[in-house]
């Protein structure tokens, strides 16, 4: 078979595997054999620097399994003395995979970078002296969102500072936020701002809206192409559960 190889020399858990381990590598986290062993042997040759060279993109170097297990018959044993349980299971490197699906997507153009979650809009307030957070605001701002099937979040502090409240959007990958002032709460107004638009960029500061608006003009900026991203797609290639026969995962490390 293609995608299996039998390997002798493999050694896991010496502890507490009791019969046969596996492992599961793709392109991403091991280089091909023959390609890695020329730059092996070339570097060999070619060492002539006295300090550790910088490897990081060395193509003979991956990041290694990305799932492992085996069989464990006593390791259930050991908290249950009266009774042996025998158990087979594997374990997924989410770190591993989520770093080689990072890599991939880095490689296409026309893919946005990776979020760590699905909220399209966070939801700000700002004021001046005497400033009360807007908690009220932000919360039935989030509702009409919500009602909507826009997903939407904000700050759970009760006076939180604007920059804050930045910086935890740009962290979480969220592409849209919508800032609530006094002034413009008393006007009817909200403020769209798409994050992470360059200097110079006619909407940079954001766009005033009418709050009654807020739902079409959100709506009408995620529907443009590369406002949110395509994680889903991009892990297509590393489905590994059948609906049909999911597989039981276990503890026992990659």
């Amino acid at each position: 078979m293609e995608k299996v190889q039998f390997n002798l020399s493999l050694a896991r858990g010496l502890d507490y595997y009791t019969g046969l381990i596996y492992e599961v590598i793709t392109e991403g986290s091991a280089p091909d054999n023959t390609t890695g062993q020329k730059l092996q042997r070339a570097a060999k040759r070619d060492k002539t620097n006295e300090f550790e060279e910088d490897r990081s993109n060395d193509p003979s170097i991956g990041v290694g399994s990305v799932a492992a297990g085996g069989r464990y018959d006593v390791l259930v044993g050991m908290f249950s003395p009266k009774a042996q349980i025998p158990c087979v299971g594997i374990s997924f490197g989410v770190d591993r995979i989520f770093s080689i699906t990072k890599a991939r997507m880095e490689k296409l153009k026309n893919t946005a970078p990776l979020r760590s979650n699905e909220v399209d809009v966070y939801v700000m307030a700002f004021g001046g002296k005497g400033f009360t957070g807007m908690v009220r605001e932000r919360m039935e701002v989030c509702k009409i969102l919500w009602n909507a099937g826009i997903k939407a979040e904000f700050s759970y502090k009760l006076k939180p500072k604007l920059p804050a409240q930045f910086k935890a959007a740009d962290v979480n990958g969220v592409p849209f936020a919508v800032i609530l002032g006094e002034d413009e709460e008393k006007a009817g107004k909200v403020k769209i701002k798409e994050l992470g638009l360059p200097e110079g960029h006619p909407e940079k500061d954001g766009v005033m809206v009418n709050r009654s608006d807020l739902v079409r003009e959100v709506r009408s900026r995620l529907e443009k192409p590369g406002a949110t991203d395509s994680v889903t797609a991009s892990m297509d290639e590393l489905v590994v559960e059948d609906s049909k026969n999911p597989i039981k995962t276990g503890d026992d490390g990659v």
